[in-house]
């Protein structure tokens, strides 16, 4: 993944400049899945420094500052730094670098908060001996470091880090726990116990004076601070917002991917995108079937911007899910359990040769929804106890990893380990609100909003990234708008009709109903008993018989019971050697939910658990990953 790694050697012994040369390359080696991807590095005294970009000249830089001398390097895009408009958020100028020298070096809230953008960045100071790595305020981008006794290591991606001769690779059953319990991990955890995330709106500092010793500290923390005024007031102004993020990301001559589905969000960049006119060339990508209403709706929505004709269907099909599921866990590295590897279709389908490729869904908080809360939490009296079990009914899916399939001897109970990791992490975000709706949402933007949904996405892999929700002015003003608003996605709903009315008049593919419409009681019945036919008669059909719901793309479920070839799949990487060996898990339990799932019942998220944990295990741990990505 295109993306910035290094390492500060911290023994006194000088090393071999060749010797630091030959760890940043084997880093940048795991972190190059494509040959097109371009390589920088630098190698200063017990520094080393790397970048990987997808195309472009990277931001690695040896820099003179006010008289000292400085190593950057940047991964993602600076916006703004200060008053200080950046023209080519691309290739930043060397303006643009002093500037961002300058606020790492002072460590103040005020100036890290200055630079603005969608970025992870590290300054070296060759004087001071000392290295700055910090992240923007929402921090979508991944970043990772672990510290041993002779040396500093971090990397945009764990591979950078794990496959080095140096680690040990102890798992950390903590964040084991956590994938099994949630299907991805909280806080800044991860699968390893001497790797840390560097959670959102950090610096680090890494100093010769004190040994080299990293520490971390959050420069700015989110505040929900209500404003007053119309919802329809609210609307117009975050419309406003959105359009100048997207002016600030779409350069003029651009050709840029704009995923769309028949959902609300993907709808509103898309018109936005469509709205520069010729200055940006937009092409409109849809997953799913030509009768799922994914395709269908999108479809509306392209005739309604203009783009008949233009749009990519990247069809769905069971065997998808078979080809680039391991694919899928190697570039994620394990870290959410439903792979987001249907992703991996669409370079097939377009080129990589688009600039850029647009998502509305990563790198913003919620989508101007209160995804995370309900009417009963906006106001509601909760004690800590009530808040984290209420937490837990969400994240867990209503139902924590099943003690009998695991050691428990080994990982500890999992409903403990699950109440204990949502409290500490909850606790960092009682100072956001006195509101349990605004600290409940601040915890789920930073975990399932960062740890999960923005981990999900393999775009970035392929094409430069660019995530209008992820701008400060668009944080600010999530965080002054009143909770009722956000409820139910009324302030995305209003949005579109006062924007977009032609658009708000097509169908959300999720309710079936367009934004002028509301649910009735007579709705709200059938929707309840279809999905309950759909679960009796598969449970009575013993799996034979299961029916495809027409409002997503992705089966998964319904494939692991009625294609052959996804049922071996799972079957052959579930009771793997590798398993067998590690004696993580009760095999025998797992076939009995393997065959309970199989014919109809539940349980189908713990076996997508276990499975992603499985390759995971060999991929990472164990160093057995498939032939199709094999590169050393």
């Amino acid at each position: 993944m295109p993306g910035i790694f290094g390492f500060i050697i911290k023994s006194p012994e000088p090393k071999p400049e060749r010797e630091l040369e030959k760890t940043l390359d084997l880093m940048a080696s795991y972190m190059t899945h494509r040959p097109t991807y371009l390589y920088e590095k630098t190698i200063s005294n017990r520094l080393g420094l790397g970048a990987i970009s997808i195309g472009r000249p990277f931001a690695l830089k040896d820099i003179v500052v006010d008289g000292k001398d400085y190593l950057i390097a940047v991964d993602g895009y600076i916006y703004e730094v200060g008053d200080l408009q950046v023209e080519n958020f691309r290739i930043p100028s060397t303006t643009v670098l002093e500037r961002i020298v300058r606020c790492t070096s002072s460590h103040s809230s005020d100036t890290l908060s200055a630079i603005r953008g969608n970025y992870s960045l590290a300054v070296y100071d060759q004087e001071d001996k000392s290295l700055i790595i910090a992240n923007d305020r929402i921090g979508p981008r991944r970043f990772y470091y672990a510290d041993y006794p002779d040396v500093f290591v971090f990397a945009s991606e764990m591979k950078g880090i794990c496959f080095l001769p140096l680690f040990d690779k102890e798992i950390d059953w903590k964040g084991v726990a956590d994938f099994l319990n949630f299907g991805y991990v909280l806080g800044d955890k991860t699968l390893f116990k001497k790797i840390n995330s560097l959670s959102s709106s950090s610096v680090l500092s890494s100093r010769a004076e004190n040994t080299w010793a990293p520490t971390v500290s959050k420069y700015w923390a989110p505040r929900y601070v209500e404003k007053e005024g119309r919802i329809e007031e609210f609307a117009d102004e975050g419309l406003n917002l959105l359009k100048l993020s997207i002016q600030q990301k779409a350069i003029a001559g651009d050709n840029v991917i704009s995923p769309l589905s028949g959902g609300l969000d993907s709808r509103i960049i898309a018109a936005i995108l469509t709205g520069r006119g010729k200055d940006v060339g937009v092409q409109p990508v849809t997953y799913g079937q030509r009768s799922s209403y994914e395709y269908k709706n999108a479809r509306k929505v392209c005739k309604a911007l203009g783009l008949t004709g233009r749009q990519i269907l990247v069809e769905i099909f069971p065997g998808a899910l078979v080809d680039k599921y391991r694919h899928a866990v190697w570039l994620s590295e394990g870290m959410i359990s439903m792979t987001n590897g249907l992703q991996l279709l669409i370079p097939a389908r377009t080129g990589l040769d688009h600039d850029s490729i647009f998502n509305g869904i990563y790198g913003g908080p919620t989508n101007y929804s209160a995804e995370y809360y309900t009417e009963r939490h906006v106001g509601g009296q909760f004690s800590f106890k009530e808040k984290v079990d209420d937490i837990l009914k969400i994240l867990g899916g209503g139902a924590v990893f099943d003690d009998r399939l695991i050691r428990t001897d080994l990982v500890g109970n999992m409903d403990d380990n699950a109440h204990k990791s949502i409290s500490e992490e909850f606790a960092r975000h009682l100072d956001t609100s006195d509101n349990f709706c605004n600290q409940r949402d601040a915890f789920f933007i930073e975990n399932r909003m960062r740890r999960f949904i923005c981990q999900s996405s393999l775009y970035r892999f392929f094409w430069e990234e660019q995530l209008p929700l992820s701008n400060y002015d668009l944080y600010d003003f999530y965080l002054a708008t009143p909770p009722a608003y956000k409820l139910r996605r009324n302030l995305l709903k209003t949005m579109l009709i006062r924007g977009f009315p032609d658009l708000a008049r097509i169908a959300d593919a999720n309710t079936g109903l367009n934004l002028y419409e509301q649910p009735t009681i007579a709705y709200e019945y059938r929707k309840k008993l279809k999905a309950s036919l759909k679960y009796y008669v598969s449970r009575l059909s013993r799996g034979k018989l299961a029916f495809y719901d027409r409002s997503t793309y992705a089966h998964y479920d319904t494939w692991f019971k009625t294609d052959k070839a996804t049922g071996i799949f799972f079957e052959k990487n579930l009771f793997t050697d590798a398993m067998t060996d590690l004696g993580l898990f009760d095999l025998g339990a797992v076939k009995a939910l393997f065959t309970r799932v199989h014919e109809g019942g539940p349980g189908f998220d713990h076996l997508v658990r276990i499975i992603t944990f499985s390759i995971w295990y060999e991929m990472f741990v164990l160093g057995q990953r498939p032939d199709d990505i094999k590169s050393h």
